[in-house]
C-alpha cells in the first residue's frame, strides 16, 4: 500500500499511499526505508522521521545510529538507546543496543544485557525464560526457543507454551 520515492525531475521525496501521492520533503532524504504502511527516513537536516497513517512525525532530532523497518515495526538506536516504533507510538526497549535482533510481523526478539531473550509484541515487552539461549527462531509472531535442558518452548500472542 505504500511506496516511497524521489521524483527524478523535482528531487522531491514523496510517498504513494492509499492511491494518492504526497510530498514528504522538498529535498531527498539521506536515507529511507519502507515497511507495511509506513516509511522511516532521515531528512537532509539529519532529523529522523516516520510517515505513518497518512501523517509525518519526528522520531528524533538527529539521525539514528541504525534503523530497520520490517513488517509493522521500526527498530532504531542512537548511541545510547534501543527503541521500537509500533502503531504510531515509540517504545523504549532499554539502554542495551543489541548486536542482532529479529523482526517478523508485529514481533521483535532481542537479547538484553544479561544475554536473555526478550520479546516485544504489540506494545508489550516480556523476558523469555531465565537462562541464555542462542537456539531460537522467529516465524511470524511465533517465537520458538530451546532451553539448556533441550526443551522446546513457544511464545505466541503474548503467551508462553
Amino acid at each position: 500500500n505504500t511506496v516511497a520515492f524521489i521524483n527524478e525531475s523535482t528531487q522531491e521525496f514523496s510517498v504513494f499511499y492509499k492511491g494518492t501521492v504526497k510530498v514528504l520533503e522538498q529535498q531527498p532524504p539521506t536515507s529511507f526505508s519502507v515497511a507495511d504502511d509506513m516509511v522511516a527516513y532521515v531528512d537532509n537536516n539529519q532529523n529522523f522521521k516516520v510517515f505513518y497513517n497518512g501523517e509525518t512525525s519526528d522520531l528524533a532530532s538527529f539521525a539514528p545510529e541504525s534503523y530497520t523497518t520490517e513488517d509493522n515495526l521500526i527498530a532504531y538506536s542512537d548511541n545510547v538507546n534501543f527503541n521500537v516504533f509500533y502503531k504510531g507510538k515509540t517504545y523504549p526497549l532499554g539502554r542495551n543496543i543489541p548486536k542482532e535482533y529479529k523482526i517478523d510481523q508485529s514481533t521483535l526478539v532481542y537479547k538484553d544485557t544479561q544475554g536473555l531473550l526478550n520479546v516485544f509484541f504489540e506494545g508489550r515487552t516480556d523476558r523469555v525464560g531465565n537462562e541464555k539461549t542462542d537456539n531460537y527462531q522467529l516465524s511470524g509472531n511465533t517465537l520458538k526457543f530451546t532451553n539448556s535442558l533441550n526443551e522446546t518452548h513457544f511464545f505466541v500472542n503474548g503467551k508462553f507454551y
